[in-house]
């Protein structure tokens, strides 16, 4: 690029050419976004039945890593995800994302079931209150969890697994997938 410049600067200095030439900018070559594999994605989802980790915990990571990867959901989506945005009846969830645009994404059957997995014993635990919030994705205490408890809980799976889990990995992962299926 610099010799191409200083060539055409040279043909410009000794009256070779009438106009200058602009360079074109070099753009950087994309490099494809690292996707989670399927046997990663079965690792992670098997780390979070450890049965000597909390039980409510891994229920909970367990359904959030499946809503992640079936949704394709952002982390401040997730985060704020209330439970009457569900509709269970449709496989549907009203997520709010950037630009507070509202758009409705779909979940499966598995999710489906994992996250009532999770809301059965969200509703049964100890700390639990319903008037607390109607936030979907809350801690062990009862409140909602935030984009960084929720990055938190992922790096806990990554360190027992060695996979290289976070939550826009999975945006990733979901996106490959979706487009594989056609």
């Amino acid at each position: 690029r610099r010799d191409l410049s200083a060539f055409f600067n040279f043909l410009d200095s000794e009256h070779f050419i009438e106009e200058k030439i602009r360079m074109p900018r070099m753009s950087k070559p994309k490099t494809r976004k690292k996707a989670l594999t399927a046997e990663e994605i079965q690792k992670c989802i098997k780390a979070c039945k450890d049965p000597n980790a909390d039980r409510f915990t891994c229920i909970r990571n367990r359904a959030m890593l499946l809503w992640f990867y079936d949704t394709g959901c952002r982390l401040s989506e997730t985060a704020n995800l209330q439970i009457s945005d569900l509709n269970w009846e449709t496989r549907l969830a009203r997520v709010v994302g950037k630009g507070n645009k509202e758009r409705f994404v779909p979940f499966g059957l598995k999710t489906k079931k994992e996250l009532w997995t999770y809301l059965k014993r969200r509703e049964s635990y100890k700390n639990y209150s319903p008037s607390i919030s109607d936030y979907f994705w809350i801690n062990r205490e009862g409140f909602p969890l935030t984009g960084k408890a929720i990055q938190e809980a992922f790096k806990k799976i990554r360190t027992k697994t060695g996979v290289k889990l976070n939550p826009h990995r999975l945006r990733h992962s979901f996106a490959l997938a979706w487009t594989e299926a056609g």
